[in-house]
């Protein structure tokens, strides 16, 4: 490759061969070589960059193949100083092709506008960070082992939250091999977007790391392989990112962004937590087959402004049993939904305990404790959550308040539902009453409210007046207490409480601490 040792002038169209050391190089260096492909043969062969000189060779064919074991291309001791050599691929789709018991160390830092796949069987090491998967290029793992051996982030890690965001995409016959590295990438996928089980690689590391996946590019990723070993798997972004097959790891699962969809055979067998900040987490027995607990039934979930869905199968009782569930920060969201129009279509979703902390707040959808094509919701201690026949900290679709029933045989009734459903406590009543009921469950539609002078000590309230609502104090020394702690206000309506600054209190508890949570729906504010 050395000018000095190949006769007449380099070319874009000539291919090279090198079998043996590279020693030769030395002097005076590539200096910016061209050349259309390099094939290196002989077991322990080194093509290795000059230590000064115009230390960059591309291949404008884009390919490399590897024929032997211990072979390596670049400057090791370059790239350890943090200054490794080029090679270069320029625009085209770059392909390491290294033979199936091959293996190829690469201490140069390949660069190029376009996708870089590995393949054939063998094994590719990076020894250097790596720069080559920028915008929307593709870092394809086709066949044999691609090991991250430079540390955190060995391939960069891309422009995050944007469209630029570097994608990786393991075929059936692939490996990564995080290799102890905590790694930023983009899209997690299949070849091509493939969507099935068996259409995706394998994920693997030896040791504890974080694997962060940020989907933000215009077409959501499709995952069939295997996260597997000590990973912490990490989703942000803006996009759906499926799993199509079980993905074993056994570290955590932290949902940034982004909704994280198991469907078909997707599960997520051995995480030992989950943790919903501000994402989605969706389990669906709607794709090509049903699938009992796709959640390691050990795994804590724990949600920070985060939703958890579950969509049924039609003419199939679906199932899901979960581990307890703590609604940690924020407004949060358990959405449950039957699939289809067949005879036989319930839903059961099974938690472990349940609890809240922070004065977060649960917002329960479609599930309703009844019996039949229907969804049910239960938790182990469901019961003991009820203040007065009510969960303080829950409310159903934004318009009522929530109750437990403890279920019945097999589940088929029961769990939590809004207040008024067959079999389920009800309201109160649907005015106010003049005296005290510190038990008492209201919902109201009045528009014109005067309290009772002295106020009231109710447990909780509902206001969904059909128009703008006024609710007023008699006196500015009269309290109105919630013992319960909730006030939810489901109207398009604005309403107010008090008809002036300092004009009453509302206040939460009574004689025990509670707090004081305050839900407003609608078009209009409070």
């Amino acid at each position: 490759l050395n000018a000095s040792n190949v006769a007449g002038s380099f070319s874009a169209i000539t291919n090279y061969k090198v079998t043996g050391g590279t020693a030769a190089q030395s002097n005076p260096g590539l200096n910016n070589r061209t050349i259309n492909a390099l094939k290196i043969e002989g077991v322990g062969t080194d093509v290795t960059f000059a230590a000064s000189g115009g230390n960059q060779l591309t291949l404008s064919s884009g390919n490399l193949l590897a024929t032997a074991a211990s072979q390596s291309i670049g400057n090791a001791t370059l790239a350890a100083a943090g200054s490794p050599t080029l090679l270069a691929f320029g625009s085209t789709e770059a392909a390491l092709l290294v033979a199936s018991g091959a293996d190829l160390t690469v201490t140069a830092a390949l660069s190029n506008s376009n996708n870089v796949t590995v393949a054939l069987g063998g094994a590719v090491s990076f020894n250097t960070k790596q720069y080559f998967n920028t915008g929307t290029n593709v870092l394809g793992v086709l066949g044999g082992t691609v090991k991250l051996n430079a540390g955190d982030n060995t391939l960069w890690q891309g422009v995050q939250g944007s469209t630029n965001s570097s994608m990786v995409a393991v075929g059936p016959a692939g490996t990564l091999d995080l290799n102890g590295n905590s790694q930023m990438i983009g899209d997690l996928m299949s070849p091509n977007r493939t969507a099935w089980v068996g259409s995706g690689g394998t994920v693997t590391s030896a040791s504890a790391v974080t694997l962060i996946s940020v989907t933000a590019n215009s077409t959501a990723p499709a995952w069939g392989g295997q996260i597997s070993g000590p990973i912490t798997f990490n989703l942000a972004g803006s996009k759906t990112a499926t799993f199509y097959a079980d993905n074993p790891y056994t570290g955590k699962t932290i949902l940034s962004g982004g909704t994280l969809s198991l469907t078909d055979e997707g599960k997520l067998s051995g995480t030992t937590s989950i943790a919903i900040n501000g994402g989605t987490l969706a389990i669906s027995d709607t794709g090509t087959m049903p699938i009992v607990n796709r959640i390691n039934t050990a795994a804590t979930i724990t949600m920070r402004g985060g939703i958890f869905t579950a969509a049924g199968r039609d003419s199939y009782n679906s199932a899901q049993t979960l581990g307890d569930v703590l609604i940690a920060e924020g407004g949060n969201n358990i959405a449950m939904t039957v699939g289809g129009t067949g005879a036989v279509r319930s839903q059961v979703l099974s938690l472990g305990n349940i609890t809240n902390s922070n004065g977060a707040m649960l917002l329960l959808n479609n599930m309703n404790g009844q019996a039949g094509n229907a969804a049910r919701m239960t938790a182990t201690n469901g019961s003991s959550l009820l203040v007065n026949g009510i969960v303080p900290w829950m409310n159903y679709g934004g318009a009522d308040l929530v109750s437990y029933v403890v279920p019945g045989a097999g589940n088929a009734t029961g769990g939590f539902a809004a207040l008024n459903q067959p079999g389920y406590q009800g309201y109160s009543g649907t005015v106010l009453p003049s005296v005290n009921d510190a038990t008492g469950n209201y919902k109201i539609s009045t528009a014109a409210i005067t309290l009772p002078s002295g106020g009231l000590n109710l447990n909780a309230i509902v206001f969904n007046p059909g128009a703008a609502q006024a609710i007023n104090f008699t006196s500015s020394a009269d309290t109105l207490n919630l013992t319960a702690g909730i006030l939810l206000r489901s109207t398009a309506f604005s309403s107010t409480i008090g008809a002036s600054v300092d004009s009453g209190r509302l206040t939460a508890g009574g004689s025990a601490a509670a707090d004081l949570n305050m839900i407003t729906t609608g078009a209009a504010a409070t």
